[in-house]
């Protein structure tokens, strides 16, 4: 059973072990803009923002990698997962719409808020966009 010591001893120990494996990636999401005076949406804005986060690319070749085979038809699951720290998406993870990483733009279809008896990460799951 982990105690609150165990769990701010791994909240302490998360940026030191997670240092090495942070890659650059750019977030891309919609900041909407409303009338001042009635609050209709008055328009949408694309922006973006750099941020580290721990990128893996799944494999589409070997077993459990983001492509299946059922009944003769593909399934495209995902392409690649981000962990992205809470403190640098969370004033606009409900407006995320893709992540770019390695000159790869992705969709994102999922995001759930992740950690060991604390949130401390967004788990971003994403499909390559051609």
């Amino acid at each position: 059973m982990l105690s609150d010591k165990d769990i701010e001893l791994m909240q302490d120990w998360r940026s030191d072990i997670l240092t090495k494996r942070k890659r650059d990636i750019t977030v891309v999401y919609t900041e909407k803009e409303y009338d001042s005076v009635n609050g209709t949406l008055v328009g949408e804005v694309e922006r973006e923002r750099d941020v580290k986060a721990i990128v893996t690319e799944l494999s589409t070749s070997s077993s459990g990698g983001s492509r299946t085979i059922e009944d003769g038809v593909y399934h495209d699951e995902c392409d690649a997962k981000f962990d992205i720290s809470l403190d640098l998406i969370d004033d606009i993870a409900r407006d995320l719409d893709k992540v770019i990483h390695d000159g790869t733009k992705y969709k994102i279809l999922g995001m759930d808020k992740k950690g060991i008896g604390r949130r401390n990460r967004y788990e971003i799951i994403g499909e390559a966009v051609v």
